[in-house]
């Protein structure tokens, strides 16, 4: 595994996002923002394990901690969802990963909810962020408009994080009329059902 960056990635640091992105979006709600109270002590233990390689040894690991301790240990007492979004964006920042973060953030804000509901577990949420990192990009674009529009129960063994999957739910939108752009249809049959783009042309 390359050397994982985590200097400036510290409690302080971690309390500083989540103050400015929940100040930030409750004012876009129109509303005041409460008094942000922490618990050091349990944002400590996340940002601590982390650095643990022996039980998170790949950086998919320690991304997915983040998440998942941030969003269920509540070290906040208000906005662990965002927190645990802002505060996993910017460790990818941090490690030169610049590139990944619009596509990541984009597909974590349906999934973090997820996390917070107890709709999946961690080990599906690593897989996730594995998909939304690394996986085709095309199939990234369907997975991020499907879980803002589509919001089915999902137990753990069934995310939307394969492509037989996602070829199932391209199917659902055939027949259901999914929201997605006319452009994003296009690129979707194009890639992962020509034949149905031929028919319909």
């Amino acid at each position: 595994m390359a050397n994982v960056v985590y200097e400036g990635f510290d409690t302080d640091k971690a309390i500083e996002i989540h103050k400015i992105v929940f100040n930030y979006t409750e004012k876009l709600r129109g509303v005041s923002p409460p008094e942000i109270i922490v618990d050091r002590g349990k944002l400590d233990s996340v940002l601590h394990h982390i650095q643990n390689d022996e039980y998170y040894p790949s950086f998919i690991n320690k991304l997915a901690h983040i998440v998942y301790g941030i969003n269920k240990n509540h070290a906040f007492n208000n906005g662990n969802k965002r927190a645990s979004l802002a505060i996993s964006v910017f460790f990818l920042e941090i490690n030169g990963h610049d590139e990944f973060v619009y596509n990541y953030q984009q597909g974590m804000e349906e999934v973090v909810v997820w996390v917070a509901k107890s709709l999946i577990e961690k080990e599906t949420l690593e897989s996730i962020i594995e998909f939304l990192l690394y996986e085709d990009p095309i199939n990234i674009e369907y997975f991020i408009a499907q879980a803002k529009c589509y919001k089915p129960h999902i137990e753990p063994e069934h995310a939307p994080i394969d492509k037989i999957l996602l070829t199932k739910m391209v199917n659902e939108w055939l027949s259901n009329e999914m929201c997605l752009s006319d452009a994003t249809k296009f690129a979707i049959l194009e890639v992962i059902d020509p034949e149905k783009l031929d028919k319909d042309q």
